[in-house]
């Protein structure tokens, strides 16, 4: 496994510089922007880049965990603007990228942060796990506005996209307005395995579709009720909104 932390170390007033890591093909990777424990204090974090792509071992599964900034984030921290990209991918992959730490506490505040999941080119599942904040904000951590790309297939692949634009909201934490894109580029498709699971209106949300074929607004989805959830078709694609049931108007989306 290779594990990667940035410039900034566990600190209450340090400031990350901007990193960049490309991780390793066929093995499993850690990556942590700024700090590789807690960010506290008045730290804030650097502006950062990490990239994941490669292929996975016959029958093992290889798994690839990022931190824009750091595992834990208290006090006054604020997080950087980084990139989490997956790239193209063969085997079972698993990409799981928090924009800015695992958990947000107190009254610190994630960056404007863009995650791209990993494509399946080949044989195998690429499952991508993406929070645009983190796993659980809580007391008066705020939430960026996160920008989300949903992972893509060729036939006979599969990709699996879980999406949230910030995380689990407890106490006075608030989210930002996140963008969850869906993007299919010719043979290679979001498919049907795609999940948001914190789509909220009054966060001012969005959804957008691009270069999805037979899809250029409002009018081409087909949404549906499906117990708790909501599931938009948009073409050949397929997503699911997670305990969410009010109304969606074309203000909701975006087209390209």
């Amino acid at each position: 496994m290779k594990a990667v932390t940035g410039s900034l170390m566990r600190c209450k007033l340090a400031k990350g510089g901007s990193d960049t890591f490309t991780g390793r093909s066929g093995s499993a990777n850690t990556f942590f922007g700024d700090a590789g424990g807690t960010m506290s204090g008045h730290a804030q974090g650097g502006d950062d880049e990490a990239v994941f792509a490669g292929n996975a071992p016959f029958n093992v599964r290889v798994p690839n965990f990022a931190y824009g900034d750091a595992l834990t984030m208290t006090g006054n921290a604020v997080g950087g603007n980084d990139r989490l990209t997956g790239g193209a991918a063969t085997g079972d992959v698993l990409n799981q990228f928090y924009g800015d730490a695992k958990s947000m506490s107190d009254s610190a505040h994630g960056g404007n942060d863009t995650l791209t999941g990993g494509n399946a080119t080949g044989p195998g599942t690429v499952t991508n796990i993406l929070f645009g904040d983190a796993e659980s904000l809580s007391g008066s951590a705020k939430g960026g506005d996160d920008i989300l790309y949903a992972g893509t297939a060729a036939a006979g692949s599969t990709v699996t996209n879980d999406m949230w634009g910030d995380g689990q909201l407890s106490g006075g934490a608030q989210g930002g307005a996140d963008l969850f894109v869906f993007k299919d580029s010719g043979s290679m498709t979001v498919g049907t395995h795609n999940t948001i699971e914190d789509f909220s209106q009054a966060q001012q949300d969005k959804i957008e579709f691009a270069g999805v074929t037979g899809v250029q607004s409002f009018a081409n989805l087909v949404v549906a009720q499906s117990g708790t959830d909501t599931v938009i078709t948009a073409g050949a694609d397929q997503i699911t909104l997670h305990n969410f049931s009010s109304a969606l108007t074309a203000n909701d989306f975006l087209f390209a």
